[in-house]
């Protein structure tokens, strides 16, 4: 079956919404959406984040409801509704990039850290292949360990020249991958 696959590359399986705004402007505080993903691999890693930028008024930060369930002291915080609305709104995701996420991140162009443990395979090749594309940046790749790519975290949210090249990068990405899917599938 191997010698008989063919790869093909796709454009992404979403549409960009269209109401965004493609650069973001950073209001009286920096808008953060914290993703774990459905596994919970990454949670203690995003929870000490979280407590982290929690202490700088300067950041806003929205939740998923997984993290929010998966830990009692997050109650402080708000859930993200994952609304159109609600995605103008943010600035930066931090999170584990599945698929679902790296869509959104592109859908609305949003820069993403991405955030994963390191025994996922899928996950480490979902970075590669977004930092390859400046979807965003490695958290695992800014610190020696975690205390010190937290500390670097802040001032890499604050750096409004890093965000408009990621912003750059993200309008370039090409969508409408379902489409040709379908009109391959039913030409074959």
């Amino acid at each position: 079956v191997k010698k008989d696959t063919e790869f093909i590359g796709l454009p992404w399986f979403c549409e960009k919404y269209l109401n965004h705004q493609n650069q973001h402007n950073f209001k009286n505080k920096i808008t953060l959406l914290v993703s774990g993903g459905g596994t919970g691999n990454t949670k203690e890693s995003l929870y000490k984040i979280i407590n982290f930028l929690n202490d700088f008024e300067y950041f806003e930060i929205f939740i998923d409801q997984t993290l929010k369930n998966s830990m009692s002291n997050l109650n402080n915080f708000n859930v993200f509704d994952y609304s159109n609305e609600r995605f103008q709104q943010v600035d930066w995701i931090i999170g584990r990039p599945g698929i679902g996420l790296l869509s959104d991140v592109v859908k609305f162009r949003i820069p993403i850290i991405m955030v994963s443990d390191e025994k996922n395979e899928e996950i480490q090749s979902n970075i590669k292949q977004a930092v390859f594309c400046g979807l965003g940046i490695d958290f695992n790749g800014i610190g020696v360990n975690i205390e010190d790519r937290i500390q670097q975290l802040v001032d890499l949210l604050q750096n409004k020249k890093i965000h408009k090249e990621i912003l750059d990068s993200l309008i370039k990405q090409k969508c409408g991958g379902t489409d040709i899917l379908t009109e391959m599938l039913i030409n074959d």
